[in-house]
């Protein structure tokens, strides 16, 4: 899988902040990560990007956050490795 560094919405880290080397944008240790949803970001965000996150050993979570209507979606990893 191709290396890409997005940026969420939200994360939330447990613990100590922990960055890429050489970096001081990009956080390795993010536990839940949650996006809000637009129309021109819905495909990415589902896609490509929820796809690339799971390879973050401490990514537990991931919340989709509708921006037009009022719903949630949350995914979390089970001990098997499986999204739910």
């Amino acid at each position: 899988m191709e290396k890409i560094y997005t940026y969420p919405d939200l994360m939330v880290i447990e613990g100590e902040l922990q960055f890429q080397e050489g970096r001081r944008d990009t956080l390795t240790n993010p536990v839940i990560i949650a996006e809000v949803l637009s129309t021109s970001t819905e495909g990415f965000e589902r896609g490509k990007k929820f796809a690339s996150y799971p390879t973050i050993p401490t990514f537990k979570e991931y919340i989709l956050i509708e921006q037009y209507t009022m719903q949630v979606e949350q995914f979390t990893q089970t001990e098997s490795g499986q999204w739910l």
